[in-house]
């Protein structure tokens, strides 16, 4: 399964198998800036200030939470969420979607991109 996020405020996860959309899931107001995912779970971060959490296996919205900034980059590892933005800060959630903690960058601009592992 290929994950995307979209402009037009979608999450898309396109199957390469078959070379078709199978779903779209609409959890934002405006576009979508980044996507994480395990086996059981969909994140998403998007100009509107939310970061979502989708359950794949229940098929609904678990969680939805504003951020102070936008959250421009995020990044899934067991059993971690990371998500960095525009305020300079890389955060880590647990699996309750709760700031566990948050790291300081040193920057004062946004970080557009980053990765865990």
């Amino acid at each position: 399964m290929l994950l995307y996020g979209t402009y037009s405020k979608y999450v898309a996860g396109y199957d390469t198998r078959s070379g078709k959309v199978e779903f779209k899931l609409k959890h934002h107001n405006k576009p979508v800036l980044s996507i994480a995912a395990s086996p059981n779970y969909i994140w998403s971060s998007g100009e509107d200030y939310a970061l979502t959490c989708y359950d794949r296996r229940a098929k609904k919205l678990l969680k939805r939470i504003r951020m102070e900034r936008i959250s421009s980059s995020i990044s899934f590892t067991e059993p971690y969420l990371w998500v960095a933005g525009y305020d300079g800060y890389i955060k880590c959630f647990n699996n309750e979607m709760k700031i566990v903690s948050k790291f300081e960058t040193g920057h004062s601009q946004p970080i557009l991109d980053m990765a865990h592992n």
